[in-house]
């Protein structure tokens, strides 16, 4: 009985240890930095359809390039 019971605690083991996934290696993100440089936009509309200086006033996180 005893031998019994080693056998299905192995087999059981052995079955969840190949259930589990193992770890991604796109999850490894310890060392990343975040981004220095703003995102760069070129704003492509003719002055009489869009305000051009309220866009830059009210989106001030990007970097405007003309």
């Amino acid at each position: 009985m005893n031998r019994r019971l080693h056998v299905f605690l192995l087999l059981v083991s052995f079955f969840l240890g190949l259930a589990l996934p193992p770890p991604a290696g796109a999850q490894d993100v310890e060392n990343e930095e975040p981004p220095t440089s703003a995102v760069r936009v070129f704003l492509d509309c003719p002055g009489y359809l869009c305000d051009q200086d309220y866009l830059r006033e009210q989106i001030p996180f990007v970097d405007y390039v003309r």
